[in-house]
């Protein structure tokens, strides 16, 4: 299946790759064909998805969602309703995360499912249900074992039991071929960065905190997981060696 995976389009001067759909490109790409649009990096607006859209023909539509990028993921979902109305629309990150039935309700038929929490797993699984039924909706059956996963049964929103990946090396390294550092313009990593190009690398997951602005505990849960050193350097190296990054932030 062909699936596109979007970061929406934000004011901000912090122009930086995507990890969360990095990974999931990474978990999914064995075995379907996939294309990150980071929206803020490639200026992404109606015009330019629409083209998108017609060249790519996407079987699955996912996006990043942050609370400040409801306004212009509703006016792409309704763009994606009108060239790919066969396309199957998903939604995960932070907003979905805190407010996962109230996700699924707000955008009404043009959203089909949310993830609350990491997806890598549970969106692989979709893909694949989705791919055994041909795009059409699997049986409850099958999407009540997908761990994350939000959807409609019977006319009702679910929340199926959220599930942490133990063993992060697993994860493998986002897809950095799809979100070349070098594509990036020299902005803000983090707080800051002095030399470019640059890139963010995750050491850990979770937090014991709950601070009221951040999302990181309800996305990724209170129990710190570690990825191994090895595993850590031997993507630092790739980052230096195949890309030229300069400065690596954590």
């Amino acid at each position: 299946m062909n699936i596109l995976l979007i970061k929406p389009t934000a004011s901000t001067d912090t122009i930086t790759p995507s990890l969360g759909l990095g990974y999931i490109a990474t978990r999914v790409r064995g075995k379907h064909n996939v294309r990150i649009v980071d929206g803020p990096r490639d200026r992404l607006n109606e015009r330019k998805l629409e083209a998108i859209l017609r060249e790519f023909r996407p079987d699955i539509v996912g996006f990043q969602l942050i609370s400040m990028d409801i306004a212009p993921t509703w006016r792409y979902l309704r763009r994606i309703r009108e060239i790919a109305p066969h396309a199957v629309t998903v939604a995960g990150g932070p907003h979905p995360s805190g407010e996962p039935v109230d996700t699924l309700y707000s955008f009404g038929p043009l959203l089909d499912y949310c993830f609350a929490g990491e997806a890598e797993e549970g969106f692989s699984q979709l893909a694949d249900a989705l791919a055994d039924n041909s795009g059409g909706k699997p049986d409850n059956k099958t999407l009540a074992a997908i761990p994350n996963l939000v959807w409609h049964e019977n006319g009702r929103g679910r929340v199926n039991e959220q599930v942490h990946e133990q063993d992060l090396d697993s994860l493998g390294f986002p897809a950095w071929d799809l979100l070349d550092p070098l594509s990036y313009p020299p902005s803000p990593h983090s707080a800051y960065a002095r030399q470019f190009p640059a890139a963010t690398i995750t050491a850990t997951r979770g937090c014991p905190y709950d601070c009221i602005y951040c999302a990181g505990s309800v996305i990724q849960g209170r129990g710190l997981r570690f990825r191994s050193m090895d595993h850590i350097i031997a993507e630092i190296d790739l980052l230096v060696e195949k890309y030229g990054v300069r400065e690596i932030h954590l």
